[in-house]
């Protein structure tokens, strides 16, 4: 465990990020924005990841407040899913893993009709 209190209140580390909050069934989403600590993952933590997501550019996010698996942070132009979260709330901050989405990677297609 990592005491972030110091970076959150240090304008080198903290942004303010978009973040799109996503509906039960993950197919609205409500944009908010949040104050964040936004790093690259290392490769210690890519090994955490499953086997097919580690090519994948993911970030290590921090913020103050809660977010969820399925919600959307943009970064630097990109869009990228929070993939895996970590309640550390009695510590003053959440802990996340989040994989930049790519144009192939759109959830819930509704497919094609056969005609």
């Amino acid at each position: 465990m990592i005491n972030q209190s110091g970076r959150f209140r240090s304008s080198l580390f903290r942004k303010t990020v978009t973040v799109f909050i996503a509906n039960e069934d993950e197919t609205d989403f409500t944009e908010e924005m949040r104050v964040a600590i936004v790093i690259p993952a290392s490769a210690n933590d890519l090994q955490r990841l499953p086997e097919g997501e580690r090519y994948l550019p993911t970030l290590k996010i921090f913020t103050q407040e809660p977010l969820k698996c399925g919600d959307l942070v943009l970064f630097r132009h990109f869009k990228y899913r929070i993939t895996s979260a970590t309640d550390w709330g009695d510590y003053g901050y959440y802990h996340y893993f989040a994989t930049r989405l790519s144009a192939t990677t759109q959830g819930h297609s509704t497919g094609f009709t056969i005609t």
